[in-house]
């Protein structure tokens, strides 16, 4: 792309957009209903969009508090942190690499050439030298446009005006360290340029960095900055590269939309942008929020990727990632000890997860806790005050998730209720519609547009049952991740307290030396106790009643009205919640 490049405003359809989901976003739309201008449909209508978008409030709510608990995962994994900010628009600087073929390069094979020093060296020099160029652009004025030469290098677009000296500063600077880099690389892969123009020169629109963790830069000295080999030498390099330039493209286009307006920009969730104020043109309206949705797909999946790039951001690795610091000290105070037969037999690790459903007329409720018992030979501090500050991070954006998910299930059965008690309303609506016009005294043709309205909207009406379904299967999969998460809790346990290979010869009192479970919380001289606590591996999960939902174990609500049933959640074979598929009849 240069100077030539077209600044035309592109639309992003509904596919595209999904195209960018992430496949971890569980995100979903809100409703809009039209206007039919009959004050009875139309108020029946607002309120069922109210309740229905209040669900969705409640499901992207959980999704937000998942996405959190990832971003806290990413700083302690070793993953990329992402950082939203909102700056002025500028030309987009993006690179990336390409082997002979035009394919982007393996990661080991990126990994191979990162091994040397001048090449690390020169990549690092680049990332710095892209985002002071970045900076020079977003202050200069009049703004500088940018285009590739084809010699690959950047040189500001011809204008009229002599570009800032200050840009060309930095466009020299960014121009040597890409040759440098270049020549480093010898030939085993290309450095590629791209500008992407900037619309609305100046209006502030959002602005994103990955940072490598505060883990990260405990074992590394080469600063924050992820580079282009730190991406591409990374199994997320693929997601990564093509978040970042739909979301560099979405915020262009934000920048055009909102030109001109006082916008009041936040960040929620750790990712997702949003604004405070109202437009009053509706069409604009519109359009901001659909290239917003857009944004936001795009930095959810640049979060779950940065995040993943050591290990999956799963919450199921979130727990390991909780109790771990409660291993290493353990381990750290006894291997190679006295007591090192010993390591794991001082600690009892069990996730548990609380899922109910509906039951003899309570409201569904979800609960999770982090049950952690030591022995008194540990000699360490107790759960979770032996954790760091990084872990008790992690750990408060999972009680969070917990009660965003506690607080959701709760307002669940009164709008299962109130939703069913006007549906039944609604669905007379489109054969009441001729009469309740002419009633109005309307014109042919607004009788039609009536009509017309009325049954869009309960066409719309029926397709967002399937909003249930999915709110639902997403507390599902949440409690799914924590109930699975005893496994890998275990395994951890087996990495890092690995069992020593005389143990079994060792006793206490002429007997084989018992599980933690078996020991009494006051032997302190080895003496044990036959009394047992509960056995760790076995998450607490209820066996609800039959309720609301139709799906792979979505979570019921409400009496058995509409569906005549629902699903059954229990437990599987490790403890997971599951769910038995029940039939969704006809309800129109």
């Amino acid at each position: 792309m240069g100077c030539g490049a077209s600044k035309s405003i592109s639309a992003v359809g509904p596919e595209q957009l999904e195209q960018q989901r992430d496949p971890e976003d569980y995100s979903l739309e809100p409703v809009t209903l039209q206007i039919t201008n009959i004050e009875e449909f139309d108020g029946v209508f607002a309120r069922l969009c109210a309740l229905l978008n209040r669900l969705v409030e409640l499901n992207n709510g959980v999704h937000c508090a998942v996405a959190d608990c990832k971003a806290a995962f990413a700083v302690l994994a070793g993953g990329f942190e992402l950082h939203v900010e909102f700056g002025p628009a500028t030309d987009i600087v993006l690179l990336d690499l390409r082997s002979s073929k035009g394919e982007r390069p393996s990661p080991e094979a990126v990994a191979q050439m990162g091994g040397r020093a001048v090449v690390r060296e020169a990549d690092l020099e680049l990332e710095h030298a892209r985002h002071a160029l970045h900076d020079a652009l977003s202050v200069c004025e009049p703004s500088v446009s940018l285009r590739v030469g084809k010699d690959g290098l950047l040189s500001a677009a011809p204008t009229g005006t002599p570009p800032d000296p200050a840009v060309l500063e930095q466009l020299s600077r960014f121009n040597a360290s890409l040759a440098k880099l270049r020549s480093a690389l010898s030939g085993s892969a290309a450095v590629v340029a791209v500008v992407v123009p900037a619309v609305a020169p100046g209006t502030p629109t959002v602005k994103v960095a990955l940072h490598k963790s505060a883990m990260t830069l405990a074992f590394r000295t080469s600063g924050q900055a992820v580079t282009l080999l730190d991406v591409c030498g990374t199994h997320q390099a693929g997601n990564i590269k093509a978040a970042e330039a739909f979301l560099v493209d979405r915020s262009q286009h934000l920048a055009h939309r909102t030109k001109g307006l006082p916008m009041e920009w936040g960040v929620s969730a750790s990712y997702a942008v949003t604004h405070a104020n109202e437009i009053e043109d509706e069409d604009i309206q519109d359009q901001v929020d659909r290239i917003l949705r857009g944004a936001n797909l795009a930095l959810f999946r640049l979060l779950n990727s940065g995040a993943s790039v050591q290990a999956h951001a799963s919450l199921t690795n979130a727990v390991v990632e909780v109790v771990r610091p409660v291993l290493a000290a353990i381990r750290d105070r006894h291997a190679g000890g006295m007591l090192s037969h010993r390591m794991r037999h001082m600690v009892s690790i069990t996730p548990e997860v609380e899922f109910h459903n509906e039951d003899e007329g309570m409201p569904p409720s979800f609960d999770f806790a982090f049950n952690v018992a030591l022995t008194p030979e540990a000699q360490v501090p107790d759960f979770p005050m032996c954790l760091t500050e990084l872990g008790l991070g992690l750990l408060s954006t999972m009680e969070a998730l917990k009660e965003s998910i506690a607080s959701a299930l709760g307002e669940l059965p009164g709008i299962s209720g109130e939703t069913d008690d006007l549906l039944e309303r609604a669905k007379e609506f489109y054969e009441l519609c001729p009469d309740a016009a002419a009633q109005m005294g309307f014109s042919m043709m607004d009788a039609v547009r009536c009509s017309k309205a009325t049954g869009s909207n309960l066409k719309t009406l029926y397709e967002t049952q399937e909003l249930f379904l999915a709110f639902g299967e997403n507390i599902k999969r949440v409690a799914d991740e924590l109930a699975d998460s005893q496994g890998a809790v275990d395994a951890a346990i087996d990495e890092m307290l690995p069992e020593s290979s005389h143990a079994a010869e060792v006793t206490g009192r002429g007997r084989p030396l018992p599980e933690l479970s078996q020991v009494a919380e006051g032997d302190r001289e080895g003496e044990y106790s036959e009394a047992c606590t509960p056995a760790r591996g076995t998450p607490i999960v209820a066996a609800p009643a039959p309720g609301r939902f139709k799906g792979s174990g979505a979570v019921a609500a409400g009496d058995e009205g509409r569906h005549g049933g629902g699903d059954r959640i229990g437990v599987g074979s490790h403890g997971a919640v599951v769910g038995v598929d029940t039939e969704l009849p006809d309800q129109w």
